[in-house]
């Protein structure tokens, strides 16, 4: 009897050592120590804001990502040591991030897949400061049923071009007018699949070009009263951080290459490659495939 009861405690003992020592493994996980730094977690819309991070880690490091909303910005592979690191983001407030708190992480993966994070909020807010824009009135786009028709519009200096001359300065082009059987009036990116497909000449053609431009566009409810009251830069970039996708676009983000269907008092706010903000106004259209488009442009300097 007693020797029974000595070897039922025995095997006890043993099953409570092999799980301390499985919990004890458990425990030992390694986990990476971030710390992370802001000059200010406050920035204003268009500035830059240096975010400081150090990372020390029990194993070698694998990978050092940068996120912002877990979306990756940045990828770090070089690191100071094989366990270490020291890093800097230069994150810039730009008009998505308008009036809300983007979070920036820091996210270290080692080479045993183990994933460890650290957060940071930053607001990105409007100056006080006025944001100077430029204003053209009176800007005539044609359609391709027009010889050499002016189709080809660079909104930063408010002039319009043809497809040959287009090709010339393709970095500089954010719109091509174009009159389509089924959405009728449209504005749209160069690369735009609509302007893509109708533009394959095969010495100019925009597939040609050395680069098509994607203008993002979102739709407002602003009115031609609306329009010609602005006056300051801040506003525009409002109405695009505010804006919605075009109706009859069929885009999956919160922007589309194209506007279409347009009709003669109509407003919509775009962002051009390098990330400046500008209203359209359609004022007039006269015909349809040889037609002509009138158009305002308020546009941040």
């Amino acid at each position: 009897m007693k020797k029974s009861f000595s070897l039922n405690l025995i095997f006890i003992l043993s099953i409570l050592t092999i799980f301390s020592a499985c919990k004890d493994d458990n425990d030992e996980t390694p986990k990476a120590e971030i710390t992370i730094s802001a000059e200010s977690e406050r920035v204003n819309l268009g500035e830059s804001l240096t975010i400081t991070y150090t990372v020390n880690s029990p194993v070698d490091i694998r990978t050092i990502n940068v996120l912002i909303d877990n979306r990756a910005v940045e990828t770090v592979n070089n690191f100071t040591s094989t366990k270490t690191h020291s890093g800097t983001y230069n994150f810039v407030a730009k008009t998505e991030y308008l009036d809300k708190n983007p979070v920036l992480q820091i996210e270290v993966i080692d080479v045993e897949d183990e994933r460890s994070l650290k957060s940071i909020n930053v607001q990105v807010r409007q100056s006080d400061a006025p944001v100077p824009i430029a204003e053209y009135d009176n800007i005539i786009l044609e359609t391709q049923g027009i010889n050499a028709a002016k189709q080809f519009l660079n909104a930063d200096l408010g002039r319009t071009f043809t497809l040959l001359q287009g090709k010339g300065i393709a970095p500089t082009i954010d719109f091509v007018a174009f009159y389509d059987a089924e959405k009728k009036w449209v504005m749209a990116a160069p690369d735009d699949q609509l302007i893509r497909d109708f533009f394959t000449d095969e010495q100019n053609g925009t597939q040609t070009w050395s680069v098509r431009n994607r203008t993002r566009i979102k739709e407002t409810g602003l009115t031609n009263r609306d329009f010609f009251a602005i006056s300051d830069g801040k506003e525009i970039r409002g109405e695009y951080s505010r804006g919605g996708t075009p109706t009859g676009t069929n885009s999956q983000e919160n922007f589309a290459l194209q506007v279409n269907n347009l009709q003669e008092g109509y407003v919509f706010v775009f962002q051009t490659v390098e990330e400046k903000e500008g209203l359209i106004y359609i004022s007039k259209i006269e015909g349809e495939a040889a037609g002509r488009i009138t158009i305002s442009i308020k546009i941040i300097e």
